[in-house]
């Protein structure tokens, strides 16, 4: 299975959300998305599996980021 080719619609959204926020907050480093990103697929990987979130321990920019990311996987 080719996820990139499945998903792309989804990957898109994903990525047209970060670089929002992105414009929004300039200081907004690398680290930052990562960890956002990293925190949407545990999140996405634990439903999944019928695990309970564990608590995302994000705050500010990292939040806004996986909020705006995490909203347009919704909408996708």
């Amino acid at each position: 299975m080719d996820v990139t080719r499945e998903f792309l619609d989804v990957l898109q959204n994903i990525e047209a959300a970060i670089v929002t926020v992105c414009r929004e907050n300039p200081e907004l480093k690398d680290a930052e998305v990562i960890l956002a990103t990293e925190r949407l697929i545990s999140r996405y990987t634990r439903e999944k599996k019928k695990l309970p979130a564990l608590p995302l321990k994000l705050s500010g920019k990292n939040l806004l980021l996986f909020e705006a990311m995490r909203e347009c996987v919704r909408h996708a």
